[in-house]
């Protein structure tokens, strides 16, 4: 099912690319290393905004340097785990302006306390870029691609606060699974 996205194979094992009028969506992969120190800036620039982490405030990187780790950790757990992270880059400037996290069950038993582990699905998408479509727009075809991969049991832990995410996601058919922790509700798919 193609909604507003338009979609452009890569390869069979990958996600495709997904298209938006003004993002796409793809894998960090070999050929994102050539511009490492391109995405280390836009990943700073992402998590740096008090507005974009306001609901995972643990998220906020405070440096060009941890910006670094978080792009070197991301391409150790994809080597390591089956972790991936996903850019959502605007067409025109080619910055990268969001990203989507998927956690595998492995690396979620160590990071949440949770009766069984599934793959999770995180997004962060730069403040100046909410509230434009882009997620609604990417998020079902993305979720559809994981669907013919394997990945059918999602989870996704969601801030109270955040009205939209909450929507976003449920919109997308996770339902509400109960109180993750005293600030957050777990969804499931």
């Amino acid at each position: 099912m193609i909604t507003s996205a338009q979609i452009i194979q890569t390869t069979p094992t990958s996600i495709p690319r997904i298209f938006d009028q003004n993002v796409e969506l793809h894998e960090f992969g070999a050929a994102d290393m050539l511009r490492f120190d391109d995405l280390v800036n836009d990943i700073e620039q992402i998590f740096s905004r008090e507005a974009t982490v306001r609901f995972v405030p643990s998220k906020w990187l405070r440096s060009r340097t941890e910006a670094e780790a978080y792009l070197q950790l991301a391409t150790l757990n994809a080597t390591c785990t089956s972790d991936r992270l996903f850019f959502i880059t605007d067409h025109s400037t080619k910055q990268v302006v969001g990203v989507i996290d998927i956690i595998s069950p492995e690396t979620a038993k160590r990071h949440y306390r949770m009766d069984s582990y599934m793959h999770i699905i995180e997004f962060y998408l730069s403040a100046d870029r909410q509230s434009r479509g882009h997620m609604s727009a990417l998020l079902p075809e993305m979720l559809n691609m994981l669907k013919l991969q394997g990945i059918i049991q999602l989870a996704a832990v969601v801030h109270r606060q955040n009205f939209k995410g909450s929507r976003l996601l449920q919109r997308n058919g996770f339902k509400y699974q109960g109180m993750f922790d005293a600030e957050q509700d777990l969804l499931r798919i």
